[in-house]
């Protein structure tokens, strides 16, 4: 059997076997596991600490974390659950000793129509004020609308990242859309 085939036979492996695996000590099993978990881990951290680095950091420390502690997994865990609690719980602490929230421009990707110095002071101002607008939300419709909208993820890997029925994702994005349009209204930035 060729390395491409067996690498190929791998990645179709489900999780609890790649969790067996790297628990016997299979390190390209736990590199398989992540690098399916990776974007949603770095779409969760990002749209939660708002700041590429520090995601991608703590991302970084879950899987780590994740690592070090696969011999405390329990048989029937399941591997996502479990990895998204940690980078969850790690994302807290991280906000909890950040003094201040730093803000990342969330919409550095508005179409550019020119290099006239008036339209970059126009695109800086919408820009200011979308994020003021987005950073008014509560922190559930901001995160979910963040990992759709600016990571892409789907509404499944939102329910994953965070725990809840897909349901309630679906919920929180047509609520923090019904409550940007308002304010984007009152704002007059429709």
């Amino acid at each position: 059997m060729t390395s491409a085939s067996m690498t190929q036979e791998q990645t179709q492996e489900s999780d609890e076997v790649l969790v067996m695996a790297a628990r016997l000590g299979d390190r390209r099993a736990f590199n398989l596991l992540m690098q399916r978990y990776r974007p949603i881990a770095f779409a969760y951290a990002n749209a939660t600490l708002r700041h590429k680095e520090e995601a991608e950091d703590a991302v970084q420390e879950a899987f780590l974390r994740a690592f070090q502690s696969l011999p405390k997994i329990r048989v029937n865990a399941t591997w996502s659950k479990w990895l998204m609690q940690i980078l969850r719980n790690h994302c807290i602490d991280i906000l909890r000793h950040r003094k201040c929230v730093q803000i990342q421009p969330l919409l550095d990707s508005l179409p550019d129509l020119g290099d006239s110095p008036e339209w970059a002071v126009l695109k800086e101002e919408r820009r200011e004020k979308l994020r003021i607008v987005i950073d008014g939300l509560a922190e559930k419709y901001q995160i979910a609308l963040l990992m759709h909208y600016a990571s892409g993820r789907t509404y499944k890997e939102i329910a994953l990242a965070l725990d809840i029925p897909e349901s309630t994702v679906t919920g929180r994005i047509a609520g923090g859309l019904r409550i940007l349009r308002e304010r984007f209204r009152r704002e007059g930035l429709l």
